[in-house]
């Protein structure tokens, strides 16, 4: 169901409807991809397998940030936590080709690469955009060496040497620098070098992502011998700790009775897979009539809930549900963005609301709250906070 025909979702113009289905779409993707590649990470002991499901996690989760910006005139908010760590997983999401990582010292007609930023620095830049800046400079890194070469990101403080001031980080390479000629148009929406036929439009588009956030991108002065410099002038935002502290996630058994309801059969399965693993027991749902008929033969204590289903609403679903269990916890979730698209939408039988790609730490967080919420309404006649009689 699009959210034109969706209760309570702000109405918009016809370019706006299409663009937020697409968001949608793929965001119901994105939630697959997530869940599956989570799922395999958490039941596989190999460690390359799961540093490569790392990659792919942090990439889709890049991806959603990516479809948010689209759909804002807002810059995203959010710090970088710590940057060694994000040019870590950039280096990570960028491998030579041929190669399975980079090579730690120069060798022939391969790849190296050397991360020299100190641990602890960061930037009031978010994660995601900070990375998408950083694999935009690696890609163009390996375009201009086809044969092999290395690549060295370093950090600094600048201003007052403190890292609550600004940061200054430099991606340089050894291939052939940017030919003089070049230099002044460079970051030009559009100008491509003959290293790189997008080098253009990635740097004029990085260097406007990081103007939103205060901060700058430019090539630095060539020097004898040297390849390409580029430098990211960031604004200090704290260190990994302050920046990316989240609750701890319990990882024990949840062991919760759940009904997952979602017209998409991937989303559906994995959700499941998931679910299972953490020692629930689930029921799952196509549409609204068959979750009604679920919910009329057996006890739930959570329902997950997709507001777009075809026919009766979510929404209207849960209200349904909360009506036969007041103490019944109910998660919505949507492939829409909740800031926009949820104005008005969700109504009081909705307990929590969870936007996709679903992080599963969150997920796992939320279902915690809600086995607490159904536990003290079960024993307060599904008021809260109130003394069963």
């Amino acid at each position: 169901m699009s959210s034109a025909e969706t209760p309570g979702i702000v109405p918009r113009n016809e370019d706006d409807l299409r663009l937020a289905g697409v968001v949608h779409d793929v965001n119901q993707m994105l939630t697959v991809i997530v869940g599956r590649a989570a799922f395999l990470q958490g039941n596989h002991t190999d460690e390359e397998l799961r540093n490569g499901l790392d990659s792919i996690l942090t990439a889709a989760g890049d991806a959603a940030v990516i479809l948010k910006r689209w759909k804002s005139s807002s810059p995203i908010a959010g710090e970088s936590g710590d940057l060694r760590t994000r040019v870590d997983e950039a280096l990570a999401a960028i491998l030579p080709p041929g190669q399975s990582s980079w090579y730690a010292t120069p060798v022939e007609g391969a790849w190296h690469a050397v991360n020299r930023i100190p641990s602890g620095f960061g930037a009031a830049v978010p994660a995601a955009e900070v990375r998408e800046v950083l694999q935009n400079l690696l890609l163009n890194a390996l375009a201009a060496m086809p044969s092999g070469g290395g690549i060295e990101v370093t950090g600094e403080t600048v201003d007052e040497g403190s890292p609550a001031d600004r940061i200054r980080l430099q991606v340089a390479d050894t291939g052939p620098g940017v030919d003089a000629t070049a230099r002044e148009d460079i970051f030009n929406a559009g100008y491509s070098t003959s290293g790189s036929s997008s080098r253009g439009v990635g740097l004029a588009a990085c260097r406007q992502l990081l103007a939103r956030h205060g901060a700058h991108l430019e090539l630095a002065p060539p020097e004898s011998g040297s390849g390409a410099v580029f430098r990211l002038d960031l604004p200090g935002g704290g260190t990994a700790g302050q920046a990316l502290a989240e609750a701890r996630v319990d990882d024990g058994p949840l062991a919760l009775t759940i009904l997952v309801v979602d017209d998409e059969p991937a989303v559906r399965d994995v959700f499941g897979d998931v679910l299972r693993s953490w020692d629930c027991v689930v029921d799952t749902a196509a549409d609204a009539a068959t979750a009604r008929d679920l919910f009329a033969a057996g006890r739930y204590q959570v329902a997950l809930v997709d507001l777009g289903l075809p026919g009766e609403t979510g929404l209207e679903l849960a209200q349904g549900l909360r009506d036969t269990d007041p103490a019944l916890a109910i998660i919505l979730t949507t492939g829409l963005d909740r800031e926009r698209d949820l104005t008005g939408a969700v109504g009081p039988a909705v307990d929590f609301t969870l936007v996709k790609p679903l992080d599963l730490d969150d997920l796992r967080r939320t279902l915690g709250l809600a086995a607490a919420l159904t536990a003290d309404r079960g024993a307060t006649g599904g008021q809260p906070g109130k003394e069963k009689k």
